[in-house]
């Protein structure tokens, strides 16, 4: 029986089946969609010989970290965490130029210390939020500005305890169209919700002593979040409990979690991940689109799925520094049409972007 062949790039395909345009180079990609090989390569828009405008200090070091803005072309911000900066690659279709740095203090005189994440809330010009892990904060650079205004302290204390005022090693932030910050406290395992101008926060996830766990209501070592206002979905990277965990905001805080990938122990399975660190969410399908850290992958985990696709990375979960591999994905973003994704390649000390099909 002859099966007629897609000339569609993404056409839905079944692995040995002959279902893509060879002549157009197509194949049937490991994730079951028709495309060329070089979907699978990366390329590096920034790495550990890349020079900024206005730094003696060279290329990235682990970068962890990354969020996106703009329409018409892709301009990234990312989270130069070993390096204690915020760098800003302004056209990411410039590959190593029009980079610079964006902030290396939380105030005048005080250094940031480990900063793990970014967001940016573009709805009030271009603000950006990073969990300054180091200080135990998330610090708020009012449309970029790191003088006029000053930075602000929005979340934390600046040093680490067991109160409610306080965060312990905070990594994903995201922060809703209320100004409220939402942050992972991934050393308390909690997830902890400040409103504008609060003296603390109050717990969405986890427990008032702190304490790890594997049910329902618990997190370990809570690492990337992602919010889907419109429905009330919190999704939070549960890294140590190797599952991606959503929670109704609309239900009573502490929130009892939702498993919906992962889950089925530490492994490079389809169903599996292994200590996942970021996520973010296809505004076009819902998809979730997973950095699984310890797989050196990403994948890609449809609404009510079972199991994942990878999309970038060894299927397999073996590390590497070809443009095809990954040593320790840490961050990734996705563009405004969800043509391109972005991902921190951590141990390769480099900036990786795929193309989406």
């Amino acid at each position: 029986m002859c099966i007629p062949q897609s000339p569609i790039l993404g056409a839905s395909c079944q692995q040995n089946m002959s279902m893509c345009r060879e002549d157009l180079n197509y194949t049937c990609l490991q994730f079951n969609q028709c495309g060329p090989l070089s979907v699978l390569s990366g390329t590096t828009v920034a790495d550990d010989n890349t020079e900024m405008s206005d730094s003696s200090t060279v290329g990235l070091y682990y970068p962890v970290g990354i969020g996106i803005f703009g329409t018409n072309s892709d301009s990234i911000v990312i989270a130069d965490s070993g390096n204690n900066r915020i760098l800003g690659l302004w056209d990411a279709d410039t590959n190593y130029e029009n980079i610079s740095v964006v902030a290396t203090e939380w105030f005048p005189g005080q250094s940031l210390s480990y900063p793990l994440d970014v967001y940016i809330d573009a709805r009030n010009g271009c603000d950006i939020y990073v969990t300054d892990a180091g200080d135990a904060q998330v610090v708020l650079y009012s449309n970029m500005q790191t003088i006029n205004p000053l930075p602000s302290m929005v979340a934390g204390l600046g040093y680490g305890g067991a109160g409610l005022e306080n965060l312990n090693t905070p990594f994903g932030v995201v922060v809703d169209s209320n100004k409220n910050v939402i942050v992972a406290s991934m050393g308390d395992n909690r997830i902890m919700f400040w409103p504008p101008n609060a003296l603390n926060g109050t717990i969405i996830v986890g427990d008032i002593s702190a304490i790890n766990g594997n049910t329902a209501m618990d997190l370990d070592g809570p690492e990337g979040i992602a919010l889907d206002e419109h429905n009330s979905w919190l999704y939070v990277a549960d890294s140590n409990n190797h599952r991606i965990q959503r929670y109704n905001l609309n239900d009573t805080w502490p929130c009892s979690g939702t498993t919906v990938a992962g889950g089925n122990g530490p492994g490079s399975r389809s169903n599996q991940l292994s200590n996942p660190s970021y996520i973010k969410i296809s505004n076009k399908t819902g998809a979730l689109y997973i950095a699984d850290y310890g797989n050196n992958r990403i994948q890609r985990w449809n609404q009510g799925a079972t199991e994942g696709v990878t999309i970038a990375g060894d299927i397999n979960g073996n590390p590497g520094s070809s443009d095809t591999m990954f040593n320790g994905p840490a961050g990734l973003a996705i563009n405004h049409n969800e043509t391109f994704m972005y991902v921190t390649d951590e141990n390769n000390n480099r900036v990786q972007r795929f193309k989406l099909i």
